[in-house]
């Protein structure tokens, strides 16, 4: 800059000024290198096989340049999308860009790999250029090859031609471009065979059974490099087939049982055949000529068996054509004829035939005739047509020492009468049963069980459906029938059986304390004291007749009507002789206060045949009047009465616990089990049964009663003495029972406990419910569980029903406790020579042996902190975290002060750690120490930190 003034002498001044423009990144870097590489599959592990290489127009920091390889993209590129979890990259990219063989490479595993390598500038913000690198695994000649088959085998004839083909070798070679030879390296016993330039062998030589029946021959296939393989021919020399077999005579005779399973050998002639010839041409094959029989032949021994179902009432003989044939080429054959028969069996159950028509005995008739002539018996069975014993029982009897069963003939021996009688007479069900014995002919048994009888000598026959069941059994097989037998009887009165009958019980006040008031059905009471000889009718259920009634001062009876509404009834309404008719109504009586014993009204069962009304009540006095009914032997009315009892029991009132300020609802009605909580390291203790109070309507002095808890290792159960005075106590655990005086503070520790608290004399209730008010829970263990407390108070009087109530409490714990890390080595030390260990080239781990803990149960780590601590914090030198074991969606990260936020357990925390590596990427490094720490923090607390010293020494 130059100044100037304007005086007569002009003055001027010159002053430098120097600009300097300062770099901004605002170029990519620009990858420079070639996209296509090729390398050996023999490249060596840890070698670098190219250098990547990049441009950036920028200067200084924002010049410097970083490569990485994006190991899942590449993954996906190579393999495919969904590519296994197993698939990898067997290449590592360094910061500088220099590519390694991380694993072998096997082309003829994968012959090419797509890798998706990065550039990142270090301005700020950094920019960053990808391109993708196509890399094919080169061919060397490193596989044996391959035979098709190790061990061939041919087999030729000992008359085969000069030239005639034994095997044309076959080998493979994994290798590119691979040119393979073959030679014969031997030929045992005889040489007989010669190898063509076409790689076929073929016969050189006159073949001869008699001197050589086996030739092997060693094969190799040769790569061009020498690698080879070997394999092995077995010729085996056959015979010329020029003899007929034959059979040892025309005709075989065979027998089997039609009841033979299927896979039995058929017994009689020995099939056999001979051939004049050797080795498969003598070879003999049994079969038949076409047939459906149900047999099948050996093929080896000719032995025949059966294959199916034979039945000699459906087939007794079968007539088959047997063929035998040699293993030569073309093979000889013979045949022959088989005769086979079914010998019959006794395989079939007798028959029954019984009458279509149901016997039927109508009442004041003794005895009828069961089946008639139209009984018979039969056998599909020719040669087995005879019994060896016949059943018949008779059940549902109602009388059984009036029913019984009996033939109108005699039997004739060899059958005879063996057992008469009842059976089961002493269950609920009893039977009678005849039986008859002796290996007779059908048509014998048959003419005896026409002849059977059913008597029956009661005056009422009652009418349940009887049934005959017959059995017959040939000796073998047995057969069983069964037919109904009707009973048809007059319609007679019904009776009363039970003249006094309970029919309800209910409790005193029971409608006051919400208790149900039994209601009876009428259909009910009348089943349960009265009885009728006439069938049963299930349409017409019986009824009552209420003829009289207790006319309490305590109460009042009810009936429903024909609407189901409550009725009320008293002796008026029954007066001279009439009536109320009940279906299946319900009765019941509602006591005043305080009332019990009991009360009662008298009825006459009713069949319901003579009076009209259906199922709902008739309560018209006028109408019915039942007196001259009462006598009648075909009635509607039991002759008899029956008395009907209701019982009023007198029982004590239960006492009630129920909470402070509610004088209705019970304990529970309010909250279900209420829960409180104690907090760990807490001094205060958790009141489960504070506000409980006690009620009882009978008395207001209590006695007896229980407290029991379940608790764990470190929990205290407290009563208050002073609230408790006057009382007893007897605490079971752990099944040992010990009274203890409660004029001091009463404390336990156990797993479970049960006291019973005992006053004497009895105690009011408020009194008594104060000192279970005390009750108090601490838990003192270090680090307490959180499982649910369970208390349970029971209250009693020695004759009521106990009261309960249940209360929990909760335990809620907080993070206390700083994370530790234990057993890290202080000091590593790395040769030069030992550098390259591990996953990555030249990586060292550097906390294999880190144990992390945290005395807060499954407490969570939020942080991980590895910072590397060198003099010139080179860039060739960084820690690597795999942050993968802790997350499946995070990417490992490599840095010199690695401060990573994770959510991990104190089990992957350590894993991590372990994991932990030191990675240098030049081939000189400089000697000398680098100090590592580590530290972890759980969201509340950090650890102490742990240093390691890391020396790598030339």
């Amino acid at each position: 800059i130059l100044v100037k003034d304007k005086g007569e002498f002009v003055q001027a001044t010159r002053q430098f000024i120097e600009v300097i423009l300062t770099d901004v990144n605002d170029n990519e870097p620009t990858f420079t290198s070639a996209t296509y590489v090729e390398v050996a599959e023999n490249a060596r592990v840890g070698s670098v096989q190219w250098t990547m290489t990049a441009t950036d127009a920028d200067s200084g920091a924002n010049a410097q340049l970083r490569y990485s390889l994006n190991i899942s993209e590449s993954i996906e590129m190579t393999y495919g999308r969904g590519a296994s979890t197993l698939s990898t990259i067997p290449f590592v990219v360094s910061p500088s860009g220099a590519v390694f063989a991380a694993i072998p490479l096997d082309r003829e595993q994968q012959s090419f790999y797509k890798l998706q390598v990065q550039v990142t500038d270090s301005g700020v913000p950094s920019l960053i250029d990808t391109t993708v690198i196509t890399v094919n695994v080169t061919d060397v000649s490193d596989t044996n090859p391959v035979f098709s088959q190790s061990d061939y085998a041919v087999t030729l004839p000992e008359d085969a031609p000069f030239g005639a083909l034994a095997l044309e070798l076959d080998a493979s070679d994994a290798d590119l471009q691979s040119v393979l030879s073959y030679r014969i390296v031997s030929q045992e016993p005889v040489a007989a065979f010669v190898l063509g330039e076409d790689n076929v062998i073929r016969v050189a030589a006159e073949l001869d059974r008699e001197v050589a029946d086996t030739i092997v021959l060693g094969l190799m296939a040769v790569d061009e490099v020498g690698l080879n393989a070997s394999a092995t021919l077995t010729v085996t020399v056959t015979d010329v087939n020029d003899e007929t077999p034959q059979f040892t005579q025309p005709l075989y005779s065979l027998t089997i049982s039609e009841l033979a399973s299927p896979g039995t050998v058929l017994d009689g002639d020995v099939i056999a055949a001979f051939d004049g010839d050797i080795g498969n041409n003598a070879k003999l094959t049994f079969s038949f000529e076409a047939t459906t029989a149900p047999f099948d032949i050996h093929a080896t021994d000719g032995t025949i068996s059966l294959n199916g179902i034979i039945d000699a009432e459906v087939q007794v003989r079968y007539n088959l054509t047997l063929k035998v044939t040699d293993g030569g080429t073309p093979p000889l054959s013979s045949t022959c004829s088989v005769q086979v028969t079914i010998r019959d069996e006794n395989d079939n159950e007798p028959k029954i035939e019984l009458p279509v028509a149901v016997p039927v005995l109508t009442e004041g008739t003794d005895s009828i005739l069961v089946f008639g002539r139209a009984f018979g018996l039969s056998d599909p069975d020719a040669q087995h047509q005879t019994l060896s014993s016949m059943s018949f029982f008779l059940s549902n009897m109602t009388s059984p020492s009036k029913e019984s069963l009996m033939f109108a003939l005699r039997p004739v021996p060899p059958i005879t009468i063996t057992f008469t009688g009842l059976i089961r007479n002493d269950t609920a069900h009893p039977q009678f049963q005849v039986t008859l014995e002796g290996v007779a002919p059908l048509k014998d048994y048959a003419r005896i069980g026409s002849s059977l009888v059913y008597m029956n000598t009661e005056d009422q026959v009652l009418t349940p459906l009887r049934s005959i069941a017959m059995m017959i059994h040939d000796g073998l097989f047995a057969t069983r029938a069964e037919v109904p037998l009707v009973v048809r009887q007059v319609n007679d009165a019904p009776f009363v059986v039970n003249a006094s009958y309970q029919a309800a019980v209910m409790f005193e006040d029971a409608q006051r304390l919400g208790l149900p008031v039994p209601k009876v059905a009428a259909c009910d009471i009348a089943r349960a004291v009265g009885s009728d000889v006439d069938p049963y009718n299930s349409t017409k259920r019986f009824g009552l007749a209420i003829t009289s009634i207790q006319e309490p001062e305590y109460g009042t009876w009810f009936v429903e009507d024909e609407a189901l509404n409550p009725l009320s009834i008293n002796a008026s309404d029954l007066t001279n002789g009439t009536v109320l008719l009940l279906a299946c109504n319900k009765i019941w009586f509602e006591p005043v206060l305080d009332f019990f014993g009991q009360v009662s009204f008298t009825i006459r069962v009713w069949d319901r045949t003579d009076v009209s009304g259906g199922d709902a009540i008739v309560m018209q006095p006028e109408l019915k009047n039942i007196q001259n009914m009462t006598s009648d032997p075909q009635g509607a009315f039991s002759h008899n009465t029956a008395t009907i009892v209701f019982v009023l029991d007198n029982s004590p009132d239960q006492p009630v616990l129920f909470r402070a300020n509610e004088t209705v609802l019970t304990w529970d009605d309010v909250v279900a089990t209420p829960t409180t909580t104690f907090a760990e390291g807490d001094t205060d203790p958790a009141y489960p049964f504070l506000g409980l109070r006690l009620r009882d309507v009978d008395t207001v002095f209590f006695s007896n009663g229980s407290l029991s808890a379940n608790i764990f290792q470190g929990d205290v159960v407290a009563f208050d003495s002073m609230a408790c005075l006057g009382m007893s106590f007897t605490l079971r655990r752990n099944d040992t029972e010990s009274v203890f005086d409660m004029s001091l503070l009463a404390t336990i520790t156990a797993f479970e406990l049960r006291y019973t608290v005992v006053a004497n004399p009895p105690l009011v209730a408020g009194q008594y419910v104060r000192c279970l008010e005390t009750v108090s829970f601490t838990a003192t263990s270090q680090e307490p569980t959180t499982a649910m407390r369970t208390f349970t108070v029971t209250v009693q009087n020695d004759d009521t029903p106990p009261a309960s109530a249940t209360a929990t409490v909760s335990v809620s714990r907080f993070n206390d406790e700083a994370p530790k890390i234990f057993d890290v080595s202080p000091t590593i030390d790395v040769d030069e020579a030992n550098e390259g260990l591990g996953e990555l080239p030249k990586a060292t781990l550097v906390f294999p042996s880190a144990i992390v803990a945290d005395a807060d149960l499954n407490q969570v780590i939020e942080q991980v902190q590895v910072v590397l601590d060198t003099a010139a914090l080179p860039e060739d030198e960084t820690l690597c975290l795999n942050l993968t074991l802790v997350d499946a969606a995070m990417s490992p990260v490599c840095g010199h002060n690695l401060t990573v936020p994770v959510t991990a357990s104190v089990q992957e925390t350590q894993a991590l750690l372990r994991s932990a590596l030191f990675v240098v990427e030049v081939d000189e490094p400089v000697p000398g120490p680098r100090k590592i720490t580590l530290a972890v923090f759980d969201g509340v607390f950090s650890s102490a930190p742990v240093t390691v010293t890391l020396t790598l020494h030339a």
